[in-house]
């Protein structure tokens, strides 16, 4: 199985989470681990699933980030050179729990209150069963929260790393990407925070800002970049806005740009983005995505952008479409109106005499 917990699961739960709300998604996995172990994939997965979606649920604003760390083991698990023992915590900024409620939460058909089953719903079993599962495994449940401030709840796993497993894939230096100076622009400071040491790891030179103001003043005073990474929703403004603005500077008019997209969201016409943007990479960011669309956009050469020119809707007509026009109508009013029209598109019209006659 995997460790990572952005696989098939995300396009369900997660996807839903993000179509009538602001939440940043974010995960990170310990990079020492290797990328398959032996273990309840199934069981793994349905205790992610039940965690995330409780996170997602009772968080409006802010962020849900999922975290995977190797734990040290204890002396008489260290006889197996396999063993592995991970540590799995989602986080969130949520409603948070009264620490009087905490300890009901791992029971059948309880949640913390009755007017949080009134308003967000649920049968209070979903903490219950992933307590049982993980349980089943041979680990450990557990759970922080702070009334008004958010929860996280994590469990322990003890799995075992398959014979000469590699690790994960890009993970450590990437030539192609070695070297190279890249602008991340991300208000949530978790996220930027990842994506800065996601780029590091690779061997790039990162610099990272929470807003467009600092971004744009950077580029303005001279500052080069190889890549820009901008999230689509920032504060003020959005990520389309900013690109608009470096494509105005005439040292980043070039400037390859990736975009970070919310899951489940179309703000923008993929048009749009596609005019703007070398690529785009949904959130949450599975590092093989970011690094493929970071290496396609030093591949595909962007020109600058320019101003279409209004369109001559007179001269440039009649050269498009030098008609001769029969228009047939025995009302004056209705003579006189398209005549001008056609008459100034270069066009010739022509009235039948008989219509022509009776007008007069």
């Amino acid at each position: 199985m995997t460790c990572a917990p952005a696989s098939r699961n995300r396009s369900t739960c997660w996807r839903r989470a993000r179509l009538d709300k602001s939440l940043d998604l974010v995960y990170q996995v310990d990079e020492r681990l290797p990328a398959i172990v032996e273990g309840d994939g199934q069981r793994l997965r349905q205790v992610l699933v039940n965690l995330i979606g409780n996170a997602l649920k009772f968080t409006e604003r802010g962020e849900v980030f999922t975290r995977v760390q190797k734990l040290p083991l204890s002396p008489a698990e260290t006889e197996n050179p396999l063993a592995l023992r991970l540590h799995f915590a989602v986080k969130d900024s949520g409603i948070g729990i009264a620490p009087d409620r905490l300890a009901k939460l791992f029971k059948p058909f309880t949640q913390a209150d009755v007017s949080t089953s009134r308003k967000y719903g649920g049968t209070g079993l979903g903490l219950a069963i992933s307590r049982r599962l993980v349980e089943l495994m041979g680990g450990r449940c557990g759970r922080q929260s702070v009334a008004g401030e958010g929860s996280t709840f994590h469990f322990t796993l003890n799995v075992t790393a398959v014979a000469d497993s590699k690790p994960p894939e890009h993970t450590g230096k990437i030539p192609r990407l070695a070297d190279l100076k890249i602008l991340i622009l991300d208000d949530n400071a978790t996220a930027r925070n990842i994506l800065f040491d996601q780029c590091r790891m690779w061997g790039m030179l990162p610099q990272a800002v929470e807003n467009s103001a600092q971004a744009l003043d950077l580029l303005r005073n001279g500052n080069p970049f190889d890549l820009a990474l901008i999230d689509l929703h920032l504060q003020g403004m959005d990520g389309l806005a900013v690109a608009a603005e470096i494509q105005k500077i005439p040292s980043a008019a070039m400037l390859p740009m990736v975009l970070l997209t919310p899951l489940g969201k179309k703000k923008s016409s993929a048009e749009e983005v596609r005019i703007v943007f070398a690529h785009a990479v949904h959130k949450p960011v599975k590092p093989s995505h970011l690094c493929s669309a970071l290496e396609r956009a030093l591949l595909s050469p962007r020109t600058p952008t320019r101003a279409q020119e209004p369109a001559k809707s007179g001269a440039l007509l009649a050269e498009t479409l030098p008609l001769r026009i029969l228009l047939v109508d025995d009302n004056a009013i209705n003579q006189r109106l398209p005549s001008g029209f056609y008459n100034n598109s270069g066009m010739r019209l022509t009235w039948p005499a008989t219509v022509a006659r009776r007008s007069t």
